[in-house]
């Protein structure tokens, strides 16, 4: 048989004369050439066949090649995972392939920008919300007070030692600005029981990531954050020994044990420090990362460590408890978690090396772990009717779906005005603050019947009027004593009175405007966008 991959069509009579070549010589095979023989009337039917099974060994080949395939398109679909939430299946062949070999050559890792490229296709402007963000000051404070704000949703402001608009310290960062410790300078948040990682009985994971720009190494230690002192007296610390330059990750006892990991040696620059631990009590449960690459030099015990005990002491940036040890350069983005961050989610904050201040981690949750949430202000300028949206990416599959919508404060209006030209609708109320375009809005109440009922706002012209569509043509303007009830309808009510819990299929993507609730079963990662109105903090509890 002839090598598949030199395969071009040929006869029956061609593949008979192919065969007949290999066979012996003499006089009993002398009419294996003749045309007439009953020998080469054997060999071409066996010609036949042969022809047969090249072609269908061929039109495998080429069908298992994604850049020819067409009877098997389908089955690389499915292989790959085509439709998913991005893509539908094309009506084309080439648009067919081309997405197959997409998803074929893209890197099995789900980034939070693939979750953010999704969510761009239906909102544009938004913050990422996470619930084991326990601090994040993002360190670009520069005013005249020592305030150092907490960005999470805990409020932990700390408090600079001199203010933040002392020159030459506040400088340009990594990410926006930075603080410049320079040795002498240092940030002090309260003790809050936020930052014990542990429940009295054994330790908690959690995480703390920050951009440093490191001196040359000397001989003293410089401290980056601390909830313990100089003489090892605490629950943890992240800090650079001295001659050596390693960042040291270390967990305290109440005893003064300890275990800790250490880098490899850390010269002059600016570099993303990172440290886990996965609450195990053990040293081989801990992290460092730089530059979003593991750097676990050494591991050490001191003594026997028996877990930390939740203590009083502050947390330090740029210090320790009792003020020792000063960084002497630029820390910035401080963030702690209260959850063992995985290499994917350290990638995500180093950002191909330019960092971020976005909140960028994901809750991760296990089958019928809940997410409990209820919205409250997350700063003092939140305004007094405010109307959110928000969107919930499930990954994991689940049972049913559900969605609503819903604003916050009140949201009825009635008295309204309705006028109509052609099919545009436009309503005249008090303000539109409780309303948002492509929010839902009840009309009610109309003689005009063709009015009402449950529409979805198209346009906001002034602050006084809102625009929907119509299919039909009522006498405008309309009359009677007709109501507006923005974001609500009555199968949402239903829904909201018969559900403590929601849960969505795998790739729903939920838009409403929340007011409180829960998530569960096998909810596995979501991420929250804030829409509207834009810097204005939502917090998710």
């Amino acid at each position: 048989m002839r090598k598949i991959l030199d395969y071009k069509p040929i006869t029956d009579d061609q593949q008979a004369r192919l065969l007949s070549q290999s066979m012996p010589q003499g006089l009993v095979w002398d009419s294996k050439g003749n045309p007439d023989s009953n020998l080469y009337k054997l060999l071409r039917s066996l010609a036949t066949e042969i022809n047969a099974l090249e072609e269908k060994i061929y039109e495998m080949v080429t069908q298992w090649d994604i850049n020819q395939t067409v009877d098997l398109i389908s089955e690389w679909e499915t292989a790959v995972g085509i439709p998913d939430e991005c893509r539908n299946t094309a009506e084309d062949i080439a648009t067919r392939r081309a997405d197959v070999i997409s998803k074929l050559k893209k890197v099995p890792v789900i980034t939070i920008a693939d979750y953010e490229a999704l969510a761009q296709t239906i909102t544009q402007t938004f913050t990422i919300e996470s619930r084991f963000l326990v601090s994040h000051w993002k360190m670009n404070d520069k005013a005249a007070n020592t305030n150092v704000r907490d960005s999470s949703s805990k409020n932990h402001t700390g408090a600079a030692s001199v203010n933040t608009d002392t020159v030459g310290f506040s400088v340009p960062g990594k990410i926006n600005q930075a603080l410049d410790m320079a040795g002498i300078r240092f940030v002090v948040v309260p003790h809050d029981s936020d930052f014990n990682f542990t429940d009295g009985l054994s330790d908690k994971a959690f995480s703390i990531s920050c951009w440093v720009t490191a001196p040359a190494s000397t001989s003293s230690l410089e401290t980056l954050v601390a909830k313990a002192n100089s003489s090892i007296d605490g629950e943890w610390m992240l800090r650079r020994e001295g001659a050596s330059g390693a960042i040291l990750f270390h967990c305290i006892d109440s005893d003064g044990d300890g275990i800790n990991v250490s880098t490899s040696a850390l010269g002059a620059g600016t570099y993303h420090v990172v440290a886990t631990y996965d609450g195990s009590g053990t040293k081989e449960g801990m992290n460092i990362y730089i530059d979003a690459v593991l750097d676990n030099a050494a591991f050490a015990e001191l003594g026997t460590y028996d877990g930390m005990t939740a203590g009083v002491l502050n947390v330090s940036i740029g210090t320790e408890a009792d003020l020792q040890n000063i960084w002497k350069d630029q820390i910035d983005d401080v963030r702690i978690y209260d959850k063992e961050l995985d290499t994917a989610e350290v990638l995500a904050l180093n950002n191909s090396g330019d960092g971020t201040e976005d909140t960028v981690i994901s809750p991760t949750l296990t089958p019928d772990d809940p997410l409990v949430f209820n919205i409250r202000p997350g700063s003092d300028d939140f305004p007094a009717d405010p109307i959110y949206k928000f969107i919930l990416l499930v990954t994991s599959p689940t049972v049913t779906s559900a969605a609503f919508d819903y604003p916050l404060g009140s949201g009825f209006e009635s008295g309204i005005g309705l006028n109509r030209s052609g099919t545009t609708v436009t309503a005249t109320v008090t303000d539109t603050t409780t309303m948002v375009n492509g929010g839902k809005v009840v009309i009610a109440g109309a003689v005009e019947t063709d009015y009402n009922g449950t529409h979805v706002i198209t346009g906001i012209p002034t602050g006084t009027t809102f625009t929907y569509t119509i299919a039909e043509t009522p006498t405008s303007p309309a009359t009677g004593t007709i109501t507006v009830n923005f974001g609500i309808d009555q199968t949402q009510l239903d829904l909201l009175a018969a559900n403590s819990q929601f849960i969505f299929d795998e790739g729903t993507v939920f838009t409403g405007y929340p007011f409180g609730g829960s998530f569960r079963t096998d909810i596995l990662k979501c991420v929250f966008r804030k829409v509207t109105p834009a810097n204005v903090d939502i917090v998710f509890d």
